[in-house]
C-alpha cells in the first residue's frame, strides 16, 4: 500500500513537470501563430513567426524574431527579440500565449489577440 501511494504522489509530481519544448501552431482564418521553443534548465529560448492581417502584417525573421525566457511552476515568460512580453502556460495539450506587453508589435501597426491557443505542430517553420 505504501509503494502504491509513493508510486500516485511521484507521478503526480511528473505530471507538473510538463516540457515546453518543441513546435506549437495557432492558425486562423487571417492570422498564423508559430512559436518554436527550447527548454533547459528552466530556461527558454526559440524563435517565433507571426503572420497576421492576411499576410499583411509579418514578423518572421529568423535573426531577430526570438524569444528568450524562464518557466517556473509551469508558467513560462517570454519576451519577443528583446522587446513585448508574454506568458505561457499548458494545459491538455495546448499552449496558451498570454501577450502582457504588445508595444513592439503595436509599433510595427501589428495587432495580436491577447490570447493565443497554440497546438503542437510536427513542422517547425524555418
Amino acid at each position: 500500500m505504501k509503494n502504491l501511494f509513493l508510486i500516485s504522489i511521484l507521478l503526480s509530481f511528473n505530471a507538473f513537470s510538463i516540457n515546453l519544448s518543441g513546435c506549437w501552431k495557432s492558425e486562423s482564418g487571417s492570422a498564423t501563430y508559430d512559436l518554436t521553443i527550447h527548454e533547459m534548465n528552466h530556461t527558454l529560448s526559440g524563435s517565433y513567426c507571426f503572420i497576421n492581417a492576411n499576410g499583411n502584417r509579418i514578423d518572421c525573421d529568423k535573426d531577430s524574431s526570438l524569444i528568450d525566457g524562464s518557466v517556473s511552476n509551469g508558467i513560462g515568460v517570454i519576451s519577443f527579440g528583446g522587446g513585448g512580453k508574454g506568458q505561457l502556460s499548458y494545459d491538455n495539450n495546448y499552449l496558451t500565449l498570454k501577450i502582457i506587453d504588445p508595444k513592439p508589435f503595436e509599433d510595427f501597426n501589428m495587432h495580436l489577440p491577447t490570447e493565443i491557443i497554440l497546438s503542437k505542430s510536427d513542422k517547425c517553420k524555418k
